[in-house]
């Protein structure tokens, strides 16, 4: 049965004394529980030895002693017999001579190469994800869910999406677009197969031969912009809408095929019929289009985030907007701001945010934060963030932490419960009558993460209403959980980091040593009023990529 993790400096203290052939007894039970039940850690201690350069050595040895039947002089008095220990070296030796099996979003296994020191992960890609877009990803989806977010390298394997839409950049140079409902199978840099859905691409001069394959036909670019559209009983369509394409049938003789250039189609049957048809490029989402939808989009936001920050009860607003790689202050935008309420960057790198042209600033390690101060005591708030995690979410990561030398301070968490699931979290913290600290918690019990991949944008949102007497969580413009006050309290915020928490000296060594947010913000207000429903679905509704 899984048991707890063991913290990083036990492995790393067991992995030393694994390298020397120091194990005690305990500690050799101690490795043993990490190799059988504990993928985290176990992983760790892999990592460690292979740094060393000694687990070749670590598991020959003891393969060899298991054979000869010796047993070193560390774990003496344990009676393991020959075939435990081979299981044990087996078990290591597997992680590192042979693939890992990390999850598919089906939940099925998806065999995935172990990062080796020698071994560059992009190697075996393909092709990147440069865009993701409100993906709800199918069961046919073999890929690791850390490859299906927006930037991740893809290799060989098959995209299946029930909705949304997916861009390819395949390393040839070709860009492949994929509409909802559809799947695709990455064959190679210059092959692609289309089971069913609605496909654009687009082939550059370098990428020329580029080949879509699928049930009822072949289909090869010779440079061009083309539609492809596919039934999931294999009949399909092709629309050229520049260039020109070669288009084979299944069931025609090996290099009798049918060109089609610009504003030509053909409509194509399992049973080799053809049919040409006039070019129908409206049927199909193209970059140039994306492009203009994500320009509105982006004028939207705009309009909206003014009345945003000229709110009288916007008491912080960081737009992200207007900044330089060399920039260490956010500007708190919000016209009727307390003074001195800017944010200090500390080690965040700037990068895109929702749209093209829009900032946003990347936390990528437990250093990085924005650190600010926001004075006063407030009856009630509420806390809006755009944020994208790098990865799939596997221990807690602060949104919204405080110094807790403080009279009333609040926590804003997102707490993982197991590898891929979050909850929203929420804690008050004030002093009672007797000068004790007295906190309260409100706990989102659902998981945020959902169908969502790394590389989702996601805006949540906390609302604490004193006249209501609740506390309300929100995701993407819906709720998703309320909590009763039972002791309405103000609220006090002060000194504060946005993605990350002031470390103190009790938490060193423990599981909260480490929360820092690893993903991107590029929105993030505090207002004094509780937002109502309908205020943070239109939030939602206006900032939405």
């Amino acid at each position: 049965m899984k048991g707890l993790e063991t913290d990083n400096r036990r492995v790393d203290h067991l992995a030393e004394r694994l390298k020397d052939d120091a194990l005690s007894d305990s500690e050799l039970g101690e490795v043993k529980d990490i190799i059988r039940n504990q993928p985290v850690a176990r992983r760790r201690l892999v990592q460690l030895l292979y740094l060393a350069a000694d687990l070749r050595d670590v598991v020959g040895s003891m393969q060899g002693r298991a054979d000869t039947n010796v047993v070193p002089s560390g774990i003496r008095r344990i009676a393991w017999s020959a075939g435990v220990l081979l299981a044990t070296a087996a078990a290591i030796a597997l992680m590192i001579w042979k693939p890992w099996f990390p999850e598919s979003p089906n939940g099925s296994m998806v065999e995935t190469p172990v990062a080796s020191p020698f071994h560059d992960p992009a190697s075996d890609a393909i092709a990147v994800l440069s865009r993701v877009r409100e993906v709800k990803w199918g069961l046919g989806t073999s890929l690791h869910v850390n490859q299906l977010k927006q930037g991740g390298l893809v290799s060989a394997g098959v995209l299946e999406i029930e909705s949304g839409l997916v861009q390819i950049d395949f390393y040839s140079g070709a860009t492949v677009i994929l509409n909802g409902p559809a799947k695709f199978r990455l064959e190679s840099p210059d092959l692609g197969r289309l089971e069913y859905g609605n496909l654009w691409a687009h082939v550059p001069t370098p990428a020329r031969g580029f080949k879509i394959e699928s049930s009822a036909f072949n289909l090869i670019d010779l440079g061009t912009e083309f539609g492809m559209q596919v039934d999931r009983s294999g009949e399909g369509q092709v629309h050229v809408i520049e260039g020109e394409v070669e288009v084979y049938p299944n069931s025609t003789e090996p290099g009798e095929g049918h060109l089609l250039t610009t504003g030509q189609g053909m409509e194509l049957g399992m049973d080799g019929r053809t049919l040409e048809v006039e070019s129908r490029p409206g049927m199909f989402t193209g970059s140039a289009q994306l492009h203009s939808e994500a320009h509105e989009n982006f004028k939207l936001w705009q309009t909206h985030q003014k009345r945003l920050r000229n709110d009288t009860d916007t008491l912080v607003y960081y737009d992200f907007q207007n900044l330089s790689n060399w920039d260490s202050t956010l500007p708190n935008v919000a016209t009727y701001s307390p003074r001195d309420t800017d944010g200090a960057i500390v080690g965040c790198k700037l990068v895109e945010g929702r749209w093209p042209g829009k900032g946003a600033l990347a936390f990528e390690n437990s250093s990085n934060r924005v650190r600010l101060d926001v004075p006063g005591v407030f009856d009630d708030l509420t806390i809006s963030c755009w944020l994208r995690l790098d990865d799939e979410i596997t221990r807690q990561m602060a949104l919204f932490h405080p110094e807790t030398q403080q009279d009333r301070f609040i926590h804003w968490s997102l707490i993982c419960t197991e590898p891929g699931v979050a909850h929203a979290h929420f804690a008050q913290s004030f002093h009672d009558s007797y000068g004790k600290e007295v906190r309260r918690h409100f706990h989102a019990n659902r998981n945020l993460m959902g169908r969502l991949a790394p590389g989702d944008w996601i805006n949540l949102v906390l609302v604490y209403d004193s006249k209501a007497g609740k506390v309300s969580h929100y995701k993407n413009g819906k709720l998703i959980a309320v909590n009763e006050i039972e002791e309405v309290q103000k609220i006090g915020i002060g000194i504060a980091d946005i993605g990350n928490w002031p470390c103190h000296e009790w938490a060193k060594g423990t599981e909260w040593e480490v929360r820092n947010l690893v993903g991107t913000i590029d929105e993030f207000m505090i207002s004094k009023r509780p937002y109502s429903a309908e205020e943070v679905h239109r939030m939602w509704e206006k900032g939405r990529p």
